[in-house]
């Protein structure tokens, strides 16, 4: 299952994968490993909405995170997993304990995996414009699909347009994100009839519905056809075809005539600008890219040596 994912470059199920990975350990109690995979699936995934159903299918001990009976875990790792595992709950009391967790942990690591959670924390407390803060705070730390579409969303809900550029490179960088998708064509609705059909997308059935029906029903038949290419090749094609399509409506769904490339530096102070197209690259979110790794094992059975390394 994980070889088809990176097969269709699923970036979205594999930061599900590794996701479901971190809740294993999370409910055996080790704390470290799995914070480094509930980071790996931050690395992959641009929405992180799957992750709630993930967790109401795993059976958690209602004793995880005690934090007087896990006093001797009591450092930044386990804090970070604390945080945004609770941060998935919707009942208040959960979501304040979620926020006092991720501060500690950013007293100790203020990276953009702590950033990201607490402006999701905050969102969830209704703080939405100190939210936007910390989720800039984290993209201006890492540049990536999942700070860039949140950054997005946020911005085109307040009728910013600018937003729209988030969500064209966040998609761009992840396009097995329908999330992302059906954001970026709520974004861009009232531009819709100003796109023109490529050669390669005059028959292409996802550009039909992504020019003529609503966002739910454009995105919902992308991921369709998304998932559905590991089973037959012609999707494949339909896939491509349909981001060769954005790629040529590029200034329209900016509505840009400038260099857009610039535009997006200027706008967060970047000084080399990312080719997002060819960021999915065979190593591209892996941090177990070492001599200790091995593929032939489940994570439970790598040896003490791959544990040390990470």
């Amino acid at each position: 299952m994980k070889l088809d994912y990176i097969k269709t470059k699923n970036r979205e199920k594999l930061g599900e994968y590794y996701f479901q990975q971190g809740l294993s350990f999370l409910i055996d109690k080790e704390f470290e490993k799995a914070y480094e995979f509930f980071k790996e699936s931050l690395d992959y995934i641009t929405c992180d909405c799957s992750f709630i159903s993930l967790i109401k299918k795993n059976i958690l001990p209602i004793n995880i995170f005690n934090d007087i009976e896990n006093g001797k875990v009591n450092h930044h790792q386990y804090f970070f997993v604390k945080g945004m595992i609770l941060s998935y709950c919707d009942k208040k009391e959960f979501t304040y304990l979620a926020l006092e967790s991720i501060e500690k942990y950013l007293t100790k690591e203020n990276n953009e995996y702590g950033n990201y959670v607490k402006a999701k924390i905050l969102l969830s407390l209704e703080k939405k414009d100190e939210a936007l803060e910390y989720f800039k705070t984290a993209l201006n730390l890492s540049n990536n699909s999942r700070l860039n579409y949140r950054v997005g969303r946020y911005l085109c809900e307040k009728q910013d347009e600018s937003g729209v550029i988030n969500l064209f490179y966040s998609f761009i960088e992840n396009p097995s994100s329908s999330c992302c998708l059906r954001e970026l064509h709520f974004g861009i609705k009232s531009n819709l009839q100003n796109l023109k059909t490529s050669l390669e997308s005059v028959e292409n059935n996802l550009v039909e519905k992504f020019i003529s029906s609503n966002s739910w029903l454009a995105s919902n038949a992308y991921e369709k056809t998304y998932l559905a290419q590991i089973e037959d090749i012609k999707n494949i094609k339909i896939i491509n075809d349909f981001l060769s399509f954005l790629h040529y409506n590029k200034c329209v769904i900016l509505n840009k005539t400038d260099d857009i490339e610039e535009i997006y530096r200027n706008k967060y102070g970047i000084d080399k600008y990312e080719n997002f197209e060819d960021s999915f690259d065979d190593d591209n979110g892996s941090s177990f890219n070492d001599e200790y790794y091995d593929d032939n094992l489940d994570m439970d059975q790598q040896s003490p040596e791959f544990w040390d390394s990470l």
